[in-house]
């Protein structure tokens, strides 16, 4: 009895894995879908001097589908579907960062990716979710010393990654909140 309850777990245990996986691989189709086609968007530039940082430049980039809302009463009215959020940004000369964002058709984030090119370092992290819950998190990169941070985790994941993942969903719903905005900023002047 003992051996079959255990067949039965690691049983479950990998079919779980399985299901996982094939979430993963639909979440990189997306992702890739939305990177080689060219989307409707609307981007947001910020150009500023920061005290002993110097110039930096922020460029955000809303992808997204768009469809009539009620043709017969308005044929230019239109609603909007958020895919995916693209922001890059510097710190002056020496630091470059990008992050992005991509949601599902609820606008629930399903993953999330951190670069970061400069003097105090290069990484990668790349945060997958289901229903807005941490799936897997794959991290590569170095610290200014030449230290090396690699892994990959589908469970057991760190305080840094549950920090890191819970800081990304929050970012991606104050963007998707600005980009509810951007249907408002259209209308002015229609």
């Amino acid at each position: 009895m003992k051996h079959l309850f255990s067949f039965i777990l690691i049983l479950m245990l990998n079919i779980s894995l399985f299901a996982q996986d094939d979430i993963i691989e639909e979440i990189k189709g997306q992702y890739y879908s939305i990177s080689e086609n060219e989307y409707n968007h609307h981007d947001l530039t910020m150009n500023y001097i920061l005290p002993a940082v110097g110039e930096t430049t922020k460029t955000i980039r809303f992808y997204h589908v768009s469809e009539q809302a009620d043709p017969e009463r308005d044929p230019y009215d239109l609603d909007f579907t958020l895919l995916k959020v693209k922001v890059k940004f510097n710190v002056s000369a020496s630091s470059f960062f990008t992050y992005e964002y991509l949601y599902n058709n609820k606008e629930q984030l399903i993953f999330y990716f951190e670069n970061a090119e400069g003097i105090y370092g290069n990484y990668q992290k790349r945060y997958y979710y289901n229903n807005e819950k941490l799936i897997k998190c794959i991290v590569k990169g170095s610290d200014e010393d030449g230290g090396s941070h690699d892994y990959t985790r589908s469970n057991n994941f760190s305080q840094s990654d549950l920090k890191n993942s819970k800081s990304g969903i929050k970012k991606a719903a104050d963007y998707a909140v600005l980009f509810k905005e951007f249907k408002l900023i259209n209308e002015v002047d229609n």
